[in-house]
């Protein structure tokens, strides 16, 4: 007797015991997938580089998030390149940690400016402006970090304000003046004829002196020789002695719209660049009127002259 009721006890629990055992055996629950929702720029839409590095400042970060605007880290981030010139060190990098992701960009081609993208592969983009500091002659060239079809608006953006404008005596533009922050002059036209700057006003040329820095991708600045300038663009079209104080050589290649003032010493070393030539237009109540931008500057450089030094 008492072995059949422990044989019905074994039938009774052992299937109770099997039952509530298997649930160890389950496979675990597996969270939710993360799907980022957006991402943002997190340091400003505007960025200053150094031709022929990787340095840029501020770094070019961007932030991934959730929608529940969590920041997510080892999400895919992909960069492109829409305008401009240069080349990513890698075109696509997972978001740390903290959901952010870091784009390296080198300017190595002949271009100092671009506009890049970084974006969530069916999710979102987002774009900033990079430029380099640098001297590129030419019509659609550049210097420091003004290309010559910025308005007055882009050169502030990189530049801040500047010290002064100054009026010209005798035509109507005026000179953003960051001289002696930067060496740099910058030649803007005065659109209402008030002698006053407008941030629509059109770049029309750009000087460098004193302490600029940057050089062209001939290695051509402020300090470079007349020997330099032979080897990197040949003869110029013009030379002259400019008795204006400081007396200096004046020295001119059109096709670059390259102007140039070289002191009088043996090596005819240079001390002012001016880039992309202007000629002048009829008089206007007393004044001539802004020049227009043409690569091709006449011999009366007057325009220019608050600024030799």
């Amino acid at each position: 007797m008492r072995h059949s009721l422990l044989i019905a006890l074994f039938l009774l629990i052992g299937p109770m015991a099997l039952l509530f055992g298997c649930g160890d055996d389950d496979p675990p629950v597996k969270p939710p997938p993360v799907i980022p929702t957006g991402m943002e720029v997190l340091n400003g839409d505007l960025y200053k580089a150094v031709m022929g590095s990787a340095e840029v400042d501020p770094a070019l970060e961007f932030g991934v998030y959730d929608d529940d605007g969590d920041s997510l880290p080892n999400q895919w981030v992909h960069f492109r390149r829409l305008v401009g010139d240069g080349t990513f060190v890698a075109d696509s990098v997972r978001s740390d940690t903290i959901g952010r992701a870091t784009a390296e960009y080198v300017f190595d081609g002949s271009m100092g400016h671009a506009e890049i993208q970084a974006f969530l592969r069916d999710v979102d983009t987002v774009s900033v402006t990079m430029r380099a500091n640098t001297l590129i002659p030419g019509t659609v060239g550049q210097a420091q970090y003004v290309l010559f079809n910025d308005r007055y608006a882009g050169v502030k953006d990189y530049n801040g304000e500047p010290a002064s404008v100054d009026v010209d005596p005798t035509s109507w533009i005026l000179y953003a003046n960051y001289e002696a922050a930067l060496g740099l002059v910058v030649v803007i036209e005065d659109v209402n004829h008030d002698e006053q700057a407008v941030d629509t006003a059109d770049v029309l040329s750009v000087i460098v002196n004193t302490i600029y820095a940057g050089k062209t991708a001939d290695s051509i600045g402020i300090g470079s020789t007349m020997a330099d300038l032979r080897a990197a663009y040949g003869a110029p079209d013009t030379i002259l002695y400019d008795p204006a104080p400081p007396a200096a050589r004046y020295i001119r290649y059109n096709d670059l719209g390259l102007t140039i003032y070289a002191d009088l010493t043996a090596d005819t070393t240079i001390f002012e660049i001016h880039m992309t030539g202007i000629i002048s237009a009829p008089k206007i109540s007393g004044k001539i009127a802004a020049p227009v931008s043409t690569g091709v500057e006449p011999a009366d450089h007057h325009v220019y002259m608050p600024y030799r030094r």
